[in-house]
């Protein structure tokens, strides 16, 4: 009888084994080596591990765990595998199912649709037409509008915070009470719009399109409460 505490073990001379018998308990060893990561199922199998002593000449012959802290160490691997695997991808399981994938109508003819009051965060609207398309009190935050025409488009109230709207055509646009706070405006033109209280703070334009923007700017923005010309940096 040998091993350590908790371990069970019966030696008898190598020679009792035939060669294919040695062979046998080799790859029984080798295949539990294998199978211990690709299936924690393993550890519940009745499995004999036959450990050769070559100097000795003598064999043990092992339980599937030598002892109880091994069985405790595998057991907890098992765990930490099936909650990698079972427990991780959940939150973005949960992410997909309350945040749908952004919408995109690059490239679409939108003339007099209606996205009043619209989720439309991140939305892809570029080089669309949006001639008289109404966008009022819709979430436009972080959406693309980039080289789009939007002619007498009503985004009355709409939030634009982080918006891409550059090289757009606002030409009698209604942007009044609009919240355009860090969006990108370079090389958009305004002719005739409506910016009634819309807020411009820290939106990207040109020193041209904020002195065309003050010639016209009045009021306050009732999202932000900020004024339109203070938005503007009007002097």
């Amino acid at each position: 009888m040998s091993g350590s505490e908790g371990e069970v073990g019966v030696e008898m001379p190598l020679s009792t084994l035939t060669t294919s018998e040695t062979a046998a308990t080799i790859q029984v060893k080798k295949k539990l080596s294998i199978s211990f990561f690709s299936s924690p199922s393993l550890l519940i199998e009745i499995v004999t591990v036959w450990s050769i002593d070559q100097s000795s000449g003598y064999t043990t012959k092992y339980p599937p765990c030598e002892n109880i802290r091994l069985m405790k160490l595998r057991q907890l691997a098992a765990f930490l595998l099936a909650l990698t695997i079972f427990i991780l991808p959940q939150p973005a399981l949960a992410q997909s199912k309350y945040y749908a994938p952004p919408l995109s109508f690059s490239n679409a003819e939108l003339t007099r649709r209606d996205f009043s009051g619209q989720m439309l965060r991140a939305a892809e609207f570029s080089n669309a037409n949006m001639d008289l398309t109404n966008f009022s009190n819709a979430d436009l935050r972080g959406a693309i509008m980039s080289a789009s025409v939007m002619t007498q488009a009503n985004l009355h109230g709409a939030n634009l915070t982080n918006a891409m709207i550059d090289q757009v055509k606002f030409t009698k646009a209604d942007l009044s009470d609009a919240n355009l706070t860090e969006t990108i405006l370079l090389r958009s033109t305004f002719d005739g719009v409506d910016i009634t209280g819309a807020d411009f703070t820290d939106a990207i334009m040109d020193g041209a399109q904020v002195k065309e923007l003050c010639a016209t700017a009045s009021g306050i923005n009732s999202q932000t409460g900020i004024s339109t010309r203070d938005s503007l940096g009007c002097r």
